[in-house]
């Protein structure tokens, strides 16, 4: 259990350029490229990346940690200053950093601390869940799925315990505050209180309807059971493998007979290597017959964060041991990973964001050619809170921005050697290389470094090395194709494309006369560009057509499915033609440095009662120009290269 929360560290600002939304850059970070800061967040069902330690049940403000550590779960709830502190810390906190998860692609949170059971049912059959409920609404919010992990310890089912030993205290102050009051961490003594507790919190957050949360929209589906249980002492399972088994089983059905759909996984598996004492554990839980508990296996790799592991062997020994263990056919987690940046706290190597950067594209490479489907580092590593109410982003955070456009909907990957990983996406080979390169790739490519700087260049002078990987794809890059922009003055209409044969036509006069203004801008970006077409059915009682008798063009997801859902083929409506050209979604009307703002004019049309008509341009003359002529204006659209 090596991993570091956002409330553990102070917070601290790097100096750096300007981002999207309410952030700042670090220096190193302000060196990434134009378009990798502006591409688009992962879709979150299959985005890569996740973060541990943003907001939990620790670090709820100094008069709430004060008194949970002082008075105990049952007596804390009764303090409304320390709990209405917690309430707006949690709220304030993921305020600040929901939308930093949400622009960077990061559609998962989970913590050691987010699901205590002494926290829940703070008194036996008593149960709280009022500071849970503000998680959850924060990080549904946001649209982040919240991953609970239940841990099986609660002050009043520990009081026939003996003392706590020594080395188990450390606990009070760090995860598990809660249990401080108490005095005493050790296995749970009634199982069936915990699976009640259980299964009680899955029914109040799996959005069925039946005894949820008030207001709840998006039920949480993940939940983990217990955390590296390999542990010999703290009321961990080493020694006792059958009695994990029984938790899990317990917990498995907990949960599915509240939520058939979620998800379970295991406490993180930290022990792996059978060499080691204890580690035979999850090979005797698999003899147990504990694999059906299982739908996700949950690994955890901190060794990054200790001195000298730079080695990805590493880590696929690691990959290949679990799946040996508890079987090849489960998607697997990394529920603890990464490294620390920037600042050491405790005995954690640190590593410099350029190095960090570096380590993630290496093992995130090896992880996920070794089948990995999400991985959950420390947020620290990727974004810090700073003053007021904005937020630092380190390099780390953009290499999960450039992994996710690189090799996110990869569909074949084949390790060629140390350092040497191909995958394919789109039907066409990517590189990760970090030594030497593969003789199978040869000739001009075009090659990106961890900003995201794209470069071309002959495969043969490529000298990628572990300091310095690249990603590479075979050829030079393709031309960006332009938008043309045409005119026709019988309709006072404005038309735009991209497709070169469309041009040509358009340009024949055979379907009107339509001619160049001259303006254009070039495609390109992180998300396709929707174009619809006014409703070409006929209207019964005229025999025209419903229309308009025009097109119109969004790169905004959210415009893009609202006008799909509205589509009317009995009235004038748009109709869905294609995804068109690729562009960049502005941040509330601003490009990114090196983008191009497009914007969009409206001719009333529905007002004036003819048809609606858009004008798209580069140009801000043009648009003001049409703003003079009586179109309204919409501003900035889309964002060009």
């Amino acid at each position: 259990m090596k991993h570091i929360g956002l409330g553990l560290l102070f917070p601290f600002c790097l100096a750096g350029g300007q981002a999207a939304g309410d952030t700042i850059e670090s220096t190193t970070a302000a060196k990434v490229a134009a378009w990798l800061r502006s591409a688009a967040p992962a879709d979150g069902a299959t985005a890569h990346f996740a973060v541990i330690g943003v907001q939990n049940f620790n670090g709820l403000g100094s008069t709430a940690d004060n008194a949970l550590v002082a008075q105990g779960p049952a007596a804390f709830y009764q303090n409304t200053q320390a709990t209405q502190e917690a309430r707006t810390l949690i709220t304030s906190r993921l305020a600040t950093l929901g939308p930093v998860m949400q622009a960077g692609g990061i559609p998962s949170f989970r913590d050691v601390a987010n699901l205590p059971w002494g926290m829940i049912e703070p008194a036996q059959g008593q149960y709280n869940f009022s500071l849970m409920d503000v998680l959850v609404q924060n990080y549904q919010t946001y649209g982040v799925d919240y991953v609970g992990v239940a841990m099986p310890f609660a002050s009043w089912d520990l009081v026939s315990r003996a003392a706590t030993a020594e080395g188990c205290k450390h606990f009070f102050t760090e995860d598990y505050k809660y249990l401080a009051y108490g005095g005493k961490m050790d296995r749970y003594v009634n199982l069936d209180a915990f699976a009640a507790m259980l299964q009680a919190t899955v029914e109040r957050y799996d959005a069925d309807g039946v005894s949820d949360m008030s207001g709840l929209t998006r039920s949480v589906k993940y939940w983990q059971i217990q955390n590296e249980p390999e542990g010999n002492n703290c009321g961990q399972f080493r020694g006792d493998v059958a009695a994990y088994v029984e938790l899990m089983k317990r917990g498995y059905n907990a949960v599915k007979a509240a939520c058939p759909g979620c998800q379970v996984l295991n406490g993180g598996a930290a022990l792996f290597d059978r060499t080691k004492q204890g580690g035979d554990f999850w090979w005797e839980y698999a003899s147990l017959g504990g694999k059906p508990y299982i739908d996700i296996i949950a690994l955890h790799f901190n060794d990054g964060k200790d001195p000298g592991v730079q080695d990805v062997a590493v880590f696929e020994t690691a990959i290949a041991n679990v799946k040996n263990a508890l079987g090849a056919d489960k998607p697997i987690w990394m529920t603890e990973f990464g490294v620390v940046v920037n600042v050491p706290p405790g005995g954690f190597v640190s590593l410099t964001e350029t190095q960090a950067a570096s380590w993630y594209t290496r093992f995130y490479a090896a992880g996920l050619n070794g089948g990995v489907k999400r991985f959950f580092s420390d947020a620290q590593a990727f974004f810090l809170p700073t003053s007021g109410s904005k937020a630092t982003l380190l390099l780390p955070y953009y290499t999960n921005k450039l992994l996710e456009a690189k090799l996110g909907n990869f569909t074949a990957s084949t390790k060629l050697a140390a350092g040497q990983y191909r995958f394919t996406v789109n039907g066409a080979p990517v590189y990760v290389l970090w030594s030497g390169v593969p003789a199978e790739l040869s000739g001009t490519v075009t090659f990106y470094d961890i900003y995201g700087v794209e470069s071309t260049g002959n495969a043969a002078s490529l000298t990628p090395t572990q300091d310095l990987p690249l990603i590479v794809q075979p050829g030079a890059p393709q031309a960006q194709a332009k938008v043309v922009e045409f005119y026709n003055p019988d309709l006072d209409h404005y038309f735009i494309t991209a497709d070169a044969s469309e041009q040509a036509m358009v340009d024949t006069g055979a379907v009107g006369r339509w001619s160049r203004t001259g303006g254009a801008f070039n495609t390109g970006g992180s998300t396709q560009v929707c174009r619809f077409f006014g409703n070409t059915a006929a209207n019964p009682a005229s025999g025209n057509i419903y229309g308009p008798n025009s097109h119109f063009y969004t790169v905004e997801a959210g415009e893009c499915s609202n006008l799909k859902s509205i589509f009317n083929p009995a009235a004038k409506s748009w109709k869905f033609e294609s995804n068109d050209f690729m562009s960049t979604p502005s941040s509330a009307g601003v490009c990114g440095a090196g983008l191009l703002p497009v914007y969009r004019a409206y001719n009333n049309g529905f007002a004036r009662g003819i048809d609606a008509n858009h004008r798209i341009t580069s140009s801000n003359t043009a648009y003001q120009q049409s703003i003079a002529a009586g179109w309204l204006g919409e501003g900035v659209v889309m964002c060009a290269p």
